[in-house]
């Protein structure tokens, strides 16, 4: 082999190495942040998913939510698309959104499909736990999603903290104490009045609060009458600011001074999406409610 073959050698090596290290850099390069879009524009389907993008410093990217998206109060001013599970595709493409996240509410079912194929808006939908260790999850998914992951891991590490406290706070409390008999009631109209059982958002909440849910031998909201209410005898009910008007009517009625939760008025009411929706609130959430369950 003569000094111009391996000079030929040399270089064709040397190109081929440039190519091959070239290829891993692709492979392995980190995607670009779905915020190198020029003009981000976001659709949060989910009040807590709302919250945390707004704590994550990220509200100035968002253009619309859905009606259960009403905390923090800027939330008033953007665009709204209707209930979670009633979307169109339609009505979210004309808002022109790079990015939509949603919850495990969305719907209908043929519309998130929909939304899974289509390749001209990054789309996420989320099935977190009803439990502290989801909303940490939550924080973690989305701040990696929008490449913010220092300000989630100090969100993640505020709010260990504060759940932390609440810990202690029920550590120093007599183990001895009778948990308090809680039935949630959830109500759109008077003329439909459901109890939370198990497998709901409100039945972990009880439990967190401390609480024994009553209506915990069924899964899911099931239509709740007042022989039912009766037979529940619970010492507290709990339920959302939305949901507490449509209770007066049953409230009034004389029979239902036997329930220890009417006649004492025991009555817990918090604001739907603050109480249900397992967001940056959680903590407080189960704060207040502990401090209100106690007879």
């Amino acid at each position: 082999m003569n000094s111009q073959q391996r000079r030929d050698i040399c270089q064709f090596t040397s190109s081929a190495l440039g190519f091959y290290f070239l290829g891993l850099s692709e492979v392995f390069a980190k995607p670009p942040s779905p915020l190198s879009t020029p003009h981000p524009r976001i659709i949060s389907v989910g009040g807590a998913i709302t919250e945390i993008l707004y704590e994550l410093g990220l509200g100035d990217f968002l253009v619309a939510v859905d009606t259960s998206s009403n905390y923090p109060l800027q939330t008033k001013t953007l665009a709204n698309i209707g209930y979670a599970r009633t979307i169109s595709m339609e009505g979210l493409l004309s808002i022109s959104p790079t990015h939509i996240v949603g919850s495990e509410h969305m719907g209908p079912a043929h519309v998130v499909e929909l939304l899974r194929k289509y390749q001209q808006v990054h789309f996420h939908q989320f099935f977190p736990a009803y439990s502290f260790a989801g909303l940490l999850t939550l924080v973690q998914q989305l701040a990696a999603i929008f490449d913010v992951v220092k300000r989630g891991e100090r969100l993640q590490h505020r709010l260990k903290n504060e759940w932390q406290e609440i810990l202690s706070s029920n550590h120093s409390k007599d183990k001895k104490t009778i948990p308090p008999k809680v039935l949630f009631i959830l109500s759109h109209r008077s003329s439909e009045i459901l109890a939370g059982g198990r497998e709901t958002a409100a039945d972990a909440m009880i439990h967190l609060a401390g609480g024994v849910n009553v209506a915990n031998h069924f899964s899911s909201y099931r239509p709740l009458n007042k022989e039912a209410l009766l037979q529940a005898n619970p010492d507290f009910i709990l339920t959302t600011t939305q949901s507490k008007k449509f209770l007066d009517a049953w409230i009034q009625d004389p029979l239902m001074a036997h329930v220890p939760a009417i006649f004492h008025r025991r009555i817990v009411s918090v604001e739907a999406n603050q109480l249900l929706g397992f967001g940056p609130r959680l903590p407080q959430t189960v704060a207040h409610l502990r401090r209100s369950f106690v007879i």
